[in-house]
């Protein structure tokens, strides 16, 4: 889809970035999104790792990689969106005990948040941020200043946010002053 290629080199160096970050043996939360599926690839090294998903996208690709622990979490097939949704998704969520969450949004503001664009979806989001564990926020340069339909979450309650170059000097300060961990890609 025009979704999956858009910003596509932008994406897989958030997805280098990100992978970075999780270590052998974790549990970690895969969101459905097209920059999250990135991850997946620069996951195979890794031992040990179990990766809970509702994303399509990250259950498709798995099947690549045995070395992986993948559990889907069930629910209903939202088909545009490659992502299970409902409450067995939420249910799901509640039972697992992750180190890391890594997080997807189709676009984030300082008024509005991180935002998604299917309810549904933002309902596993809010369930997802309520976790106590460390949650990364994916991003490419183009969701700054972009408000979707709903709200999942307030950008001060996201720990980290995982970006492809450096956001406005707005964000550098609303992410200072609300102990935001912004995290760049390596240069190549």
């Amino acid at each position: 889809s025009a979704r999956e290629i858009r910003n596509i080199n932008e994406k897989k160096k958030i997805a280098v970035a990100a992978a970075a970050l999780v270590s052998d043996g974790e549990v970690i939360y895969i969101d459905s999104g097209t920059t999250t599926m990135h991850l997946l690839p620069h996951l195979a090294e890794k031992n040990f790792l179990t990766i809970v998903t509702a994303s399509v996208y990250a259950l498709e690709l798995a099947t690549r990689y045995s070395n992986l622990n993948v559990v889907a979490t069930g629910g209903n097939l939202q088909p545009p969106i490659k992502a299970l949704v409902g409450a067995s998704v939420v249910d799901c969520i509640k039972n697992y005990n992750f180190s890391k969450i890594f997080l997807a949004s189709t676009g984030i503001s300082i008024e509005h948040g991180a935002t998604n664009a299917s309810p549904l979806e933002c309902e596993v989001k809010r369930e997802l941020v309520k976790k106590s564990c460390a949650k990364y926020l994916l991003v490419d340069n183009s969701k700054f200043d972009v408000a979707s339909l709903m709200t999942y979450s307030d950008l001060s309650d996201i720990e980290h946010v995982v970006t492809d170059k450096n956001p406005s000097e707005k964000y550098l300060n609303f992410f200072k002053k609300n102990s935001v961990n912004l995290i760049l890609p390596e240069d190549d």
